[in-house]
């Protein structure tokens, strides 16, 4: 296992059972060993530098393998203060890799290799959006975290209160299912700027085909990533993207024939903006 950001990697197989089955895909990751790069493509994940990653790259024999034709898949993640006091902005993403350029390569040599959006103040932005020879990050969960939970509960300490010791999150992933079948790529991403960082942990919870629940679950589902702006390569010089300040963002793809039910899926912390961020001065947000 090569370490290097609050970035893991994890392969994952989906296989046949009738059994709910759980994979822990990381756990209690800090990300804050450096490696020297490999820059070699055999290597994927060895050559990650100068970031807040870790990267735990799987193949083979090493493959998590989660047992189950599913009705639902959900991801759960626990987060926890390493020595960061302060509220940042998380991501759980899947790694496309069908294309030849693709988010690993970024990883292996910089974030040099990603196709460049630039916006109309010149500002350059790497690898935010689909392309016709590139695929963005799927993400699966976008949070922010609490102020330094459960590393600096000792240090103000309420009477009556007792601290949280990690902060929770959930998301059903089923209608994404797509991008996690055979040899995936799982990363996570929390920024940071502290001493120690974060910790996090990551299940899969894979529920059988016979397992009750409400709705269709037997539909297929066809999903396609359009941008991504969370710079999850900061660290190594990945831009924020700050581009609908001022710009907008235009992305062209193709709709297979016979689709119903087509439905666009953004997701937002609702984090950001410095002192005029959502978490200082509440306010709505308009898409």
């Amino acid at each position: 296992m090569k370490k290097i950001l609050a970035f893991v990697l994890a392969a994952v197989m989906l296989l046949t059972s009738m059994v709910t089955t759980t994979v822990q895909v990381f756990a209690d990751d800090d990300g804050n060993e450096q490696t020297t790069p490999q820059n070699t493509a055999s290597d994927a994940g060895e050559g990650v530098v100068n970031r807040d990653v870790s990267d735990e790259e799987t193949s083979g024999g090493d493959t998590l393998e989660i047992d189950g034709i599913f009705s639902k898949l959900v991801l759960g993640a626990t987060e926890q203060s390493n020595g960061d006091a302060y509220d940042r902005t998380g991501s759980i993403f899947v790694i496309p890799t069908a294309q030849k350029v693709n988010f690993l390569n970024a990883l292996i040599d910089s974030v040099g290799v990603l196709p460049i959006f630039t916006d109309k103040n010149g500002e350059q932005y790497q690898g935010i959006r689909l392309e016709k020879n590139y695929t963005p990050l799927v993400e699966l969960v976008r949070f922010f975290t609490p102020f330094g939970v459960k590393h600096f509960n000792q240090y103000r300490l309420l009477p009556d209160k007792e601290w949280e010791d990690a902060a929770y999150y959930k998301q059903d992933v089923s209608d994404l299912r797509q991008y996690l079948q055979g040899d995936v790529y799982i990363g996570a991403f929390i920024g940071n700027y502290d001493a120690g960082g974060h910790k996090i942990s990551l299940d899969l919870k894979a529920y059988p085909e016979s397992y009750e629940w409400s709705g269709d679950v037997n539909k297929e589902y066809w999903t396609l990533p359009l941008f991504n702006t969370c710079n999850v390569m900061e660290m190594s010089g990945q831009n924020y993207g700050t581009l609908f300040g001022t710009d907008s963002l235009t992305v062209t793809f193709t709709v297979p024939e016979g689709l119903t039910s087509l439905r666009l899926r953004y997701i937002s912390t609702g984090h950001g903006g410095w002192d005029a961020g959502d978490e200082f001065v509440p306010k709505e947000n308009v898409i």
